[in-house]
């Protein structure tokens, strides 16, 4: 369900995308090469496919990160909490991140 909100859209889990379990994030990978990434810490890292993710490592017996800011030179902008809502600076945007760089769904009670 798109809402627009100060020029940018709004997308919402289970509507937006496909999100079952308790969990919808990205590994850590995606911000960062580094094997072991100091928990709560900011990384940022540019993808052949020309988005340049900014995120924090969260760690809890596993590292994962929550929440994005996704950056495009053509696209735009896409950012927020896959769990919670993410805002994109359109649909082409929204469309072509989660075609490169999907979310993980997976449960917290597997940790």
């Amino acid at each position: 369900m798109l809402q627009k909100l100060f020029n940018m859209l709004k997308f919402i889990p289970h509507l937006d995308w496909e999100y079952h379990g308790s969990a919808c994030n990205f590994s850590k990978e995606l911000i960062t090469d580094l094997r072991r990434p100091d928990g709560n810490e900011t990384y940022t890292k540019l993808h052949p496919s020309g988005w340049k993710i900014t995120g924090q490592v969260r760690e809890d017996h596993y590292r994962w990160v929550q929440e994005i800011e996704a950056r495009h030179a053509e696209y735009g902008v896409v950012k927020g909490n896959f769990e919670k809502e993410v805002f994109a600076s359109s649909q082409k945007a929204f469309d072509h991140f989660i075609e490169n760089h999907p979310p993980r769904n997976w449960d917290y009670g597997d940790i």
